[in-house]
């Protein structure tokens, strides 16, 4: 699988099925003993590789080989699963355990180790990522599972290419949210950014999916948004996109998507877009609360950008900056009984300070933590008695 995906081997290759007696359930049952694996692992790396399953039962007698062109002789399909998970699940090395599941504190040794031994960290990370992009459900069993998002952000430093297609194929899945917490919003687009090589195909996938999480896609127009400020992308070919978006490609009702159209449009200084925004205000599709249409005429009236380099147009360039202030690092803060509450939001409400909402990865803790009243959701009321969602009123 790391061959393909690396382009040593091309999946065209790969021909010739038949079904030798040289493989027995003895032999393979050896092999699975040497290498500690369980079938269930192989079965996965060979339906996610679009290739036949193996026997019910464990019967590995007759289980298809395929011919490498040019390999110069056969290759077993059980070699080339056994290749991949051994690298991405029994060989996982000692210096990036620490990434694995939330830890407190922020675990900088081992970042730094994983910079610092690239080509050795590299090809697990993109392992965990694949892993998780096919294994959603077991990925947000436990919540203090964190490995994908240091390996997203990882990668996204040493500018990855590779994990493109597996970190779109997780924003796009219902519970992105549950897996990436607040990093949905503050991290994704970012990452999905320096990775993307230029190419924004994907992260449009991302945006026009209406069964995708709303957050996520405003997520990537952002992203492309940032790859359009470091000059990967046409601002002609970025403002033809989002014409396309407000005319035909997104759904007419009102969504997160429709309030990141128009902040990209306003952030990145498009007035070609202004009436298209105006109808958007007027059919109810953009949200006046997130920014009225007169901040955002006068917006682009004057050109003021409100800051030039907004975060939401980076590149991951320190994945220790982006990520060590995170809240679920902090002992003292993950030591209260709960992080925060209805009653807290509503109290702070009346108060000059900003609301204090628990930093990043909110659905993570150490194992056995749970919260004293459940999370509240994006769609939920608004606990300060607005009758407005939490997503539209004291969640932004």
């Amino acid at each position: 699988s790391l061959s393909i995906r690396a382009g040593r081997i091309s999946p065209v290759g790969l021909v010739s099925f038949f079904a030798p007696d040289s493989w027995s359930a003895v032999d393979m049952a050896g092999v699975f003993e040497r290498k500690s694996l369980h079938l269930s692992m192989v079965s996965n790396v060979l339906q996610n590789l679009h290739l036949r399953s193996p026997p019910c039962g464990g019967a590995w007698k007759g289980w298809p080989v395929c011919s490498v062109i040019g390999g110069g002789g056969k290759v077993s399909l059980v070699e080339i699963a056994l290749s991949c998970i051994s690298v991405s699940m029994e060989a996982f090395p000692d210096f990036l355990r620490p990434l694995e599941y939330l830890t407190q504190p922020f675990p900088e040794e081992a970042v730094r180790a994983a910079i610092a031994r690239r080509d050795e960290s590299v090809p697990h990370f993109l392992a965990a990522l694949e892993w998780t992009a096919a294994n959603m459900e077991k990925a947000v069993e436990r919540s203090d599972y964190i490995l994908p998002e240091f390996a997203m952000y990882l990668l996204a430093q040493f500018r990855e290419t590779r994990a493109y297609e597996s970190v779109v194929q997780i924003a796009r899945h219902s519970l992105a949210d549950d897996l990436f917490g607040d990093t949905i919003t503050q991290g994704l687009n970012c990452s999905l950014a320096s990775i993307s090589g230029g190419n924004p195909g994907p992260i449009q996938s991302l945006i026009e999916d209406e069964d995708a999480d709303e957050y996520a896609r405003g997520s990537g127009l952002q992203a492309l948004g940032a790859m359009m400020k470091h000059g990967m992308l046409a601002r002609e070919t970025l403002s033809d996109y989002m014409t396309t978006l407000y005319c035909e490609k997104i759904e007419r009702e009102e969504s997160h998507v429709w309030n990141a159209l128009v902040m990209v449009s306003t952030d990145l200084g498009f007035p070609e877009h202004l009436e298209l925004i105006r109808e958007a205000y007027q059919n109810g599709l953009a949200d006046p609360y997130f920014e009225s249409l007169e901040s955002v005429e006068e917006r682009l009236r004057t050109g003021e950008l409100f800051d030039c380099e907004l975060r939401e147009y980076r590149l991951v360039d320190d994945v220790i900056e982006e990520m060590s202030w995170w809240a679920c690092f902090d002992e003292k803060e993950m030591s209260r009984e709960t992080l925060i509450t209805a009653d807290e939001i509503a109290e702070d409400i009346d108060r000059d300070e900003p609301v204090r909402m628990p930093l990043f990865r909110d659905q993570a803790s150490p194992s056995g933590y749970r919260r004293a009243e459940p999370k509240i959701g994006r769609n939920d009321p608004c606990p300060c008695g607005s009758g407005r969602k939490y997503k539209k009123c004291c969640m932004e």
